[in-house]
Parts: C-alpha cells; sequence; structure tokens
C-alpha cells in the first residue's frame, strides 16, 4: 500500500518548487491526503473489509508530526544506543513526548461514527472497476464525465448482499476448524448456532473466524445467538463474538454448564419452543423440558422451514438422542426430522449419526464442519457412507472450506468457498477438480 500510495502521489501533485508560497503548499499538503485517500480506499476494502473516513483528517496531524519530529528521535535514540547502552534514552524520551501530545485526538478519531466502516465482500471485479474510478476521478481538472466515476465504485462500496426473500432462508456453515459455527439468515433477521472454539491467551475462532465472515457477509447484527452446549469448540468463541455483535437473545440447554458461558445470561432452547421470521418458521425439537444437562446429549437441536426447504441443525448429540428423536417423531405422527438439508452431527463422528436417524431426515445434503487432519479422525468414512447410501451428498468444511446453502424458491443449492472463489495456488483443487460439488 505504502507503495501504491506514493506511485499515485507521485502521478497527481505537481512538482514542487521553493518559490511556491505557504498557501500553495499546505494547499498541496491537503491535496496528498485527498490523493492517498482516494487511491488506496480500494485496496484497503479488498485487504481490509473495511473503510475509514477518519484516516485523512488523522493523516493531517500524524503525517507531519510523525515524520519530521517523531521518527528522527526515535531513530536516533536506537542508534544511539547501538553504539552505548543507555544515550539513547533521552532521545526516546524526546519521541514520546512529542508522540503524546496528538494521541487525545487520534482517540477522539477513533470513537467517532468515522472511525470504522465495515463493507460486505464483493465481486471480483468491484476492486478493478474501483480502481478505474479513482483514476478517473484524479485526472487533471476538465476531463469530463467524472461524476459518472462514481458509479464504478458501486460494487465495491455497495455490493448485493445476497440476503434471502420473504419465506427463503440461507445457512453459511463457518470454517472454524474442528469445531462448529453457522449463521442463519431471513429476509430480515440474523441467528448465529455455535461460534467456534477459543484457547485461552491463543486462537479465538469467534475472533479471527466468525466476526469476519460475519462482516463479510454484511451482517448488521444479531437477533438471536445460540450456544448448542457448553463445549469449547462449539461455544468457546461465543464471547468474543458478542462483544463484536451483541445479540438481542442468547439461548443455550437448560442448566447448562460450562466456562465459556459462566458470564452470558441465556434462555433455554426448549423442544416444542418455535417462532417465525420473515415467513421461515425455526424450532426447537432437543431437548425436551426436565431434560438434564449431560454435555453432547444435551445439545440444542434446531429445525428450520422455509417455504423452499428445510434444514437441520444438530450439535453434537449422539445415537442415543438421535433414536429418541425418530421415536418422538414417530409417536407425534410428524416429519419433525425430514429436512433437505442436515447438519451431521458430531463433526461425523462414530457415535452419531444413527442408520434410523440417518434414513429418517432422507437429506439431500449432509453436511460437516470439521478441522483438517484432526485427531479425531472426524468425519469417519463410515459414517459418510452411511448418508451416502442413505442417497445424501455430502460437503466438509476441511476439504472444501465455507458451505453456504441457500433455500431459495430456485431450489436447494450448497456452494462452497473453495467452488466459490477458486485460487491459482490451490493445489489440492488441481489435482481433483471434482472435489468441489456444484450447487443443484
Amino acid at each position: 500500500m505504502s507503495f501504491l500510495g506514493v506511485a499515485w502521489l507521485l502521478w497527481c501533485l505537481p512538482d514542487q518548487t521553493d518559490t511556491r508560497g505557504w498557501r500553495e503548499r499546505l494547499r498541496a499538503f491537503v491535496s496528498a491526503q485527498g490523493v492517498a485517500s482516494l487511491g488506496l480506499l480500494p485496496l484497503g476494502v479488498l485487504l481490509f473489509g473495511q473503510a475509514s473516513l477518519a484516516g485523512p483528517f488523522a493523516n493531517l496531524v500524524a503525517v507531519p508530526w510523525w515524520s519530521l519530529l517523531v521518527v528522527p528521535l526515535a531513530l536516533i535514540g536506537t542508534g544511539l544506543e547501538a553504539l552505548h547502552a543507555g544515550t539513547g534514552e533521552f532521545a526516546w524520551r524526546w519521541a514520546a513526548a512529542c508522540f503524546e501530545p496528538g494521541w487525545p485526538w487520534f482517540e477522539a478519531l477513533a470513537g467517532s461514527g468515522l472511525a470504522l466502516w465495515w463493507l460486505p465482500e464483493a465481486r471480483w471485479f468491484a476492486l478493478p472497476l474501483a480502481l478505474i474510478g479513482a483514476f478517473w476521478l484524479l485526472l487533471p481538472r476538465g476531463v469530463p464525465g467524472k461524476a459518472l466515476a462514481m458509479l464504478l465504485w458501486l460494487p465495491l462500496l455497495w455490493p448485493d448482499r445476497h440476503l434471502p426473500a420473504h419465506g427463503e432462508a440461507e445457512l453459511v456453515v463457518v470454517d472454524v476448524g474442528q469445531g462448529l459455527s453457522v449463521l442463519v439468515r431471513t429476509a430480515h433477521h440474523a441467528l448465529l448456532f455455535d461460534a467456534g472454539p477459543a484457547v485461552r491467551d491463543g486462537f479465538d475462532a469467534g475472533e479471527r473466524a466468525v466476526v469476519p465472515a460475519l462482516h463479510a457477509l454484511g451482517v448488521r447484527r444479531l437477533d438471536r445467538a445460540v450456544a448448542s452446549h457448553a463445549d469449547n469448540d462449539h461455544a468457546g468463541g461465543l464471547a468474543a463474538v458478542l462483544r463484536a455483535f451483541p445479540a438481542g437473545e442468547v439461548s443455550a440447554p437448560p442448566e447448562v454448564e460450562g466456562e465459556a458461558l459462566q458470564h452470558i445470561a441465556t434462555r433455554p432452547c426448549e423442544a416444542g419452543r418455535s417462532w417465525t421470521w420473515d415467513g421461515v418458521r425455526l424450532r426447537w425439537l432437543h431437548p425436551p423440558r426436565h431434560f438434564p444437562y449431560l454435555g453432547n446429549e444435551s445439545s440444542c437441536v434446531l429445525r428450520i422451514d422455509s417455504r423452499h426447504g428445510s434444514a437441520l441443525l444438530t450439535g453434537d448429540i449422539g445415537e442415543v438422542i438421535e433414536r429418541d428423536l425418530v421415536r418422538r417423531a414417530a409417536v407425534a405422527a410428524e416429519d419433525d426430522l425430514r429436512a433437505d438439508v442436515v447438519l451431521v452431527a458430531h463433526h461425523g463422528s462414530g457415535g452419531s449419526s444413527d442408520p434410523a436417524f440417518v434414513q429418517a431426515t432422507s437429506a439431500r445434503h449432509a453436511l460437516v464442519s470439521s478441522g483438517h487432519g484432526n485427531r479425531f479422525g472426524h468425519p469417519r468414512a463410515d459414517v459418510l457412507e452411511r448418508w451416502a447410501r442413505a442417497g445424501a451428498q455430502t460437503q466438509d468444511t476441511a476439504t472444501d472450506g465455507a458451505l453456504r446453502v441457500g433455500l431459495r424458491a430456485g431450489g436447494t443449492t450448497v456452494e462452497t468457498r473453495r467452488q466459490a472463489h477458486p485460487r491459482l495456488w490451490d493445489a489440492t483443487r488441481r489435482t481433483d477438480p471434482g472435489l468441489s460439488y456444484r450447487p443443484d
């Protein structure tokens, strides 16, 4: 970005001469901030998914002050310290003294609404169009049609979020490694089912994977967050997600226990409770009332019924609970388990995906969330074969990346991240072109 910024400045700004007055120099300095901000905005959005309107204002102070005082004093201190220990201390103190006065200004800007503007992920052609638009806007005065150049920025700054229509739903299985996180969206609502693992003072999938994914998908808020149970690989990242996206409600099994949920107020996910968002019905199938908390076996099971298809999110339930769900569905004489899309329970472990449960779902798509090369051997080959024999096509985040499922008027579709965003350097895809599954 530094090289690109300098290139923009060299191309756009006129030659500086010593005979120019201070007004001209000030105008050139302010123009430089505008050129750099406009020219670097497309690349900043591409790399970081965000834009800042506060940057140019911060640079008006930071660039001259740091360039003329802070950085030279810091370098002098470093040079003196290399010659003899302790001799560079005075220069560093002066650098710190020069640094401090501007900090309240930067803090005020950081706390303002101008500081950060998250943008959804745009299509591949948005960046070249925006760069052409920037080039057009920075051409000399008198060039016609500059107002039209702003239209070239729209695909980058205002991309289509592909939101479901009324009665439709979308599921995104985020690639969080050996864990689970699923975003469920309707036309105007969003629910997050689990938030991946987190390691104390280490990798937090909620912060590193789920939050960036939500920003990239254009999620503005979460109407509900769900911790299917308290295991770290499902609830560990929830705290980080809730800091970035405060949820209207957090659901979890009754009497849930676990460090990840200690300071989070939850409401029980109790079988039979349901609600409707934008023509899509969401209903808890497990655990039933008065069911004790038993870890995996108490996982919340959520059914999603849109006008164009249904999905089943199973958490980490095992064969005993799966058979119980089959029994309850038979007693109620309802198709509670029949679904177009099923999230394979417990990451495809050998203790889940009971044959009776697999047959009862009649699923067309079986989704697995697992980590590449995980020590548990998930998903088990016999489990995948069981789903395949039942007529389901399987996708796994470990090999396909994030999975995007559409329950839309055009039918049920499953799009893999590897398929939607291919990379020339993807060696696995080059050696096995059939790895990515194409939607129906």
